[in-house]
């Protein structure tokens, strides 16, 4: 489980959080006004 500091900065500024990541999978608890606005990011 991740702990509440972690989540904390993570959730602060998601785009950088989540840059950082090779991999990103989520679940239902991640909240609807969580943007990932990173252009260019993913290789579709």
């Amino acid at each position: 489980d991740m702990d509440e500091k972690q989540r904390q900065k993570d959730f602060s500024d998601i785009n950088i959080a989540w840059s950082e990541l090779d991999c990103i999978t989520y679940t239902n608890t991640i909240k609807a006004e969580i943007s990932f606005e990173v252009i260019g990011y993913f290789d579709i």
